[in-house]
């Protein structure tokens, strides 16, 4: 199997998008139970990569904050351990996509091994990295940064070092965006 890709982590190993020298920094603290942080993926964050992050004027930074329950965590690591083939991203939005109410099963051990299938990722590689340590000590990290800046709930944005809590609607991103790119310097 050939050597994936893999996509930019922040030195503290969350997952990125964007230019480094993005004049706009978004970190969004998300869950992926979240049911805000779902409608935030499907519906605002595809804008917001296009017409921000692809463009070089937003880096757009993930960041776990897996608080509702064991499905949470779980998630959470199993995005990562799709992140170690190269496939974060993609399996960020299929859990978002696939969201059924909050620990009901739907994010088991077992269907996020069937998600990877699904996914075409390799199955015993994911495997592996479920059963080992090195991804759930990167979302507890992920979670104690997220409350030593204040965060107790999701989704959570951090813009240019602004706390802000809950998504802005999708009607009036493109305005809070742009709010941040006229005051960062050029």
């Amino acid at each position: 199997m050939p050597t994936p890709v893999l996509e930019p982590r922040t030195s503290n190993g969350d997952y990125v998008l964007g230019r480094e020298d993005a004049p706009v920094t978004m970190e969004m603290f998300g869950d992926f139970q979240c049911p805000v942080c779902g409608e935030f993926a499907r519906t605002s964050e595809p804008a917001l990569v296009s017409q921000y992050v692809d463009t070089g004027k937003v880096r757009f930074v993930w960041r776990d904050f897996a608080w509702i329950g064991d499905e949470s965590y779980l998630s959470a690591q199993a995005a990562r351990c799709a992140g170690q083939q190269g496939h974060f991203w993609d399996y960020h939005d299929y859990l978002f996509a696939h969201q059924r109410g909050e620990n009901l099963g739907t994010f088991s051990q077992a269907n996020l091994l069937t998600f990877a299938a699904t996914l075409g990722l390799d199955s015993v590689s994911f495997g592996k990295c479920m059963n080992s340590g090195a991804e759930p000590k990167a979302v507890q990290a992920s979670i104690r940064y997220a409350v030593s800046l204040g965060i107790d709930v999701t989704p959570a944005f951090v813009i240019n070092g602004e706390l802000h809590i809950g998504a802005p609607p999708a009607s009036r991103l493109n305005a809070f965006v742009d709010s941040y790119l006229a005051r960062a310097p050029h």
